[in-house]
């Protein structure tokens, strides 16, 4: 009756094993799957846009006026084309 008394009915253990041990767990696995893999990829997928979309500018800025004005008539072709259809 002593040790039982003593050890508070042994109520802190028997909540840590029931609620605080699979909250950590549950919180363990949001870590590494949900923020990991979710919100990084996401930030990762940013970054990635990010830099192919310098790349593709990169090339379309030459300095090269022949280039700019032969951009400038494809994209009057282009919306010429998609309003008539």
């Amino acid at each position: 009756m002593q040790r039982t008394l003593a050890n508070k009915y042994w109520v802190d253990e028997l909540y840590d094993r029931i609620v605080i041990r699979p909250l950590a767990a549950l919180a363990r696995f949001c870590w590494k799957v949900i923020d990991t893999l979710v919100i990084d990829g996401a930030l990762h997928v940013g970054a990635f846009l990010t830099e192919l979309t310098g790349d593709l500018g990169r090339f379309s800025t030459t300095g090269n006026v022949r280039n700019y004005a032969l951009y400038f008539f494809a994209g009057l072709l282009f919306l010429f084309w998609w309003m008539v259809l």
